[in-house]
């Protein structure tokens, strides 16, 4: 108790979980912490769980069910994740089934109460989104912006799976080596849909017109080596040895794509 009360006092939690019972009639609720370095665990087994849900006469719940944790990308950036634990009945968002047994499912980013950071689309990329509107759905829940791209969240209108969709304005581009930098755009777009390694982030589907570029891939729910680094504040040797290896691996796979002729 005193060393969650010295913890209180020197930070801040990173999100509330507000737990509505429907099974009282909406009247037990409470509010539960999340903080930044810890894995807030739901299930019915007390000993291995943060949040232990008892009375659960019809089994809904799991032994393990679900958790919640941080991804801190920045000092003031943070995303909230949610991932099934091998539960028999699966979880849901906002009604939506994101995993369920027998493997543990991908992490989910949830939108909390904050609103996100937005960016919003040109009235031109708009109607583009249209084209393919069956198959993605672009948000304008940014996830990050550079000098020439911007990366959304993204949909899967069959699957329902997040994506992140790497967003190019290509009427930005300009100068007299526009057509040139534009050609390596595309380039890099190909060189990636040709990838298949563990330590790169898998390609899902690249759609352009004469004005933009999008590039979906798969939503890093684990975070990147920044996000590990902050969550842990130091690496051991065997784990400095590993993410090294990992990086090295992935780093020798791009340069032999794109060393060429």
């Amino acid at each position: 108790m005193e060393e969650d009360t010295t913890r209180a006092s020197q930070e801040s939690p990173a999100a509330y979980l507000h737990l509505v019972d429907t099974r009282s009639e909406h009247q037990s609720q409470q509010l539960f912490p999340v903080w930044e370095r810890e894995i807030f665990k739901i299930g019915r087994d007390p000993r291995a769980n943060t949040l232990a849900v008892d009375n659960d006469l019809d089994f809904a719940v799991s032994r393990n069910h679900c958790e919640v944790y941080v991804v801190v990308y920045e000092p003031t950036i943070n995303h909230i994740y949610v991932r099934d634990r091998k539960s028999s009945n699966g979880t849901f968002v906002n009604g939506q089934l994101i995993g369920s047994g027998p493997d543990i499912s991908p992490g989910y980013l949830l939108q909390s109460g904050d609103p996100p950071p937005r960016h919003e689309l040109t009235s031109l990329q708009l109607e583009e989104c249209k084209l393919f509107a069956s198959k993605y759905h672009v948000s304008s829940h940014c996830l990050g912006q550079g000098a020439e791209a911007v990366v959304c969240l993204a949909n899967d209108i069959q699957t329902k799976k997040q994506l992140v969709c790497k967003l190019i304005n290509l009427d930005k581009i300009q100068g007299k080596n526009s057509q040139e930098d534009i050609r390596r755009k595309f380039q890099e777009a190909d060189i990636l849909r040709q990838l298949r390694h563990p330590n790169i982030l898998p390609y899902v589907d690249a759609i352009s017109s004469p004005h933009s570029l999008y590039t979906f891939t798969e939503l890093a729910s684990g975070g990147d080596l920044m996000s590990f680094i902050l969550r842990h504040g130091t690496v051991k040797e065997l784990d400095s040895r590993i993410i090294i290896r990992q990086v090295r691996a992935g780093k020798l796979t791009l340069r032999l794509w794109t060393s060429g002729p």
